[in-house]
């Protein structure tokens, strides 16, 4: 099954994404995520804008775009289904920020 959530759009398909695609889109994300923070951190050469603050970035990306069309969807189309899966999801995105911001090799590749 396709997740629109997880597909590079001009303009998000709303009216093809389900709230069923939220949580995996997001799970998909954050395990990608953290698999391309620990292979920058384990990398032990200096890094570069490239390699290190761009991958980021568009890691980044690619995760608030998905959330933003997930929180947008939960403000003008608020159901019970769509409200259960945001909030279960809330505590996941702020866990993987909060290791984000906490991440102590990190910060090192960052000041290297």
């Amino acid at each position: 099954m396709s997740n629109p959530l997880l597909e590079q759009h001009q303009l998000p398909p709303f009216s093809s994404i389900q709230a069923s695609h939220i949580e995996p889109a997001l799970d998909h994300l954050l395990a990608e995520n953290r698999l391309l923070i620990e292979d920058i951190t384990a990398k032990t050469d200096a890094h570069d804008w490239q390699s290190l603050v761009m991958t980021l970035d568009e890691a980044g990306d690619r995760l608030s775009n998905a959330w933003s069309v997930a929180s947008h969807l939960n403000s003008v189309m608020n159901s019970d289904e769509l409200r259960e899966v945001y909030n279960r999801c809330l505590p996941k995105l702020s866990e993987y920020w909060t290791e984000m911001g906490q991440n102590k090799a990190l910060f090192d590749a960052t000041h290297a």
